[in-house]
Formats: C-alpha cells, structure tokens, sequence
C-alpha cells in the first residue's frame, strides 16, 4: 500500500487492487475511511460467527454512521446490519452481536472511549 500526492494536493492510497482518494472534496475523507474499516471488519465479524453456528443468513446491507466530539474528533460509531434469517435464529443473531466488538481487529485498535453500537435490523 502506498500513499500518493497529486497536484491538488489530494492523497491517494494506492493498492494492489485499485486506488481510493482521500480527500473530503473528491473522495473518502480519512475518517471515512476509518468508519468503513470498523463496519467492513465488524461485518467479516459476524459473518464468521453465524458461519461458525451454521446459522443460515443473509445480510442484505451494512450502514455506518458516526457522531463527531467535542473533545475528540470521534465519540461514536453505529454500525446497523440489515439481516434475513430464520424467525428461530433471531435471538441467537442478537446474542451473537455482542461477541463482534471483542474480535473486530479495527475496532479494537480504536481509543476505547470511542463508543461502537452494533444493532440488527431484521427484515
């Protein structure tokens, strides 16, 4: 991975599989990107344990949003997965929601005092 500075200024992250832009005016901000990281992580997450527990699901889609601080640039993060799965699997997928922040590798590099809040919405 490598980051790049074109003549705007702006910096590109470039990887072996394409290239993001980082800049608030034509691209991910920084922060967005770390957002994403923390949803994308805490996705493959749970994706793992409802594997591991044989429950069949489908997660339809992912939303992240994040609330800004006054002290810190970052107080919280909400990741909301959209899930199908069987009415009988529903608690357990609830349950199995609370292991997600202990195993997400971004999540755990965060300051602790970022607060995440990972919700299912089943549809």
């Amino acid at each position: 991975m490598n980051l790049l500075i074109d003549k705007e200024n702006r910096v590109t992250l470039t990887h072996k599989n394409g290239a993001w832009i980082l800049s608030e005016e034509s691209g991910f901000s920084p922060l967005d990107t770390l957002i994403g990281a923390t949803a994308a992580c805490s996705t493959y997450v749970l994706k793992g344990i409802l594997n591991k527990q044989k429950i069949n699901y489908t997660i339809q889609r992912v939303q992240a949003n994040y609330k800004e601080g006054t002290s810190r640039p970052l107080e919280q993060i909400d990741i909301l997965f959209y899930l199908s799965v069987d009415g009988s699997d529903k608690e357990k997928v609830t349950k199995d929601l609370k292991l997600v922040p202990k195993h997400c590798t971004v999540a755990r590099c965060l300051d602790t005092a970022i607060k995440i809040n990972e919700q299912v919405e089943f549809i």
